[in-house]
């Protein structure tokens, strides 16, 4: 059994409709997070989330799902069996809302923080899965130097994305 932590990105790209994507790799990477969101619901690991004190990924993560899309219902599953497959880490916030992370970890997106404050919460740190957020490839290097895995569920759109700019 092993604890991930997801960005949002993921869960709400699992109601986004292929036929709806204009690029190959756009369709391919709905395609990835749809395939391993149902792995993953599928399977014994552990969703890290932080805890009732902040609650800000699980509440982000319901703000901008689909209503009554996949997603949800995935979500409505995991929080089904709360003590089973969610794990509630604590984390301090700064004055903006922002997550604490110590050092040498740093994020380029202060939002992002919260994900990669609950992971290096976990022993061994838990995976951080994401699939459209080009912050993370610009940051996978020295976070993974640092001890976290990076998964990316979209390399083929993040290449895209990442030559573009």
């Amino acid at each position: 059994m092993s604890e991930v932590v997801v960005d949002t990105n993921v869960w709400v790209l699992v109601d986004e409709f292929v036929a709806d994507m204009e690029t190959d790799a756009e369709k391919s990477c709905i395609l990835a997070c749809q395939d391993w969101l149902e792995q993953f619901s599928a399977s014994d690991d552990s969703l890290v989330i932080d805890s009732y004190q902040t609650y800000l990924i699980l509440s982000e993560y319901r703000r901008n799902v689909r209503p009554g899309g996949v997603a949800e219902r995935l979500l409505n599953d995991l929080s089904s069996r709360l003590f089973y497959r969610l794990v509630m880490r604590p984390i301090q916030l700064d004055r903006d809302g922002n997550a604490l992370l110590p050092p040498p970890f740093s994020v380029t997106h202060g939002k992002d923080r919260k994900f990669v404050a609950v992971a290096i919460q976990c022993d061994p740190y838990a995976t951080i899965y994401y699939a459209t957020d080009i912050g993370w490839a610009r940051d996978k290097e020295q976070l993974e130097t640092n001890g976290l895995t990076i998964h990316e569920l979209c390399p083929d759109y993040i290449h895209q994305r990442m030559s573009a700019n």
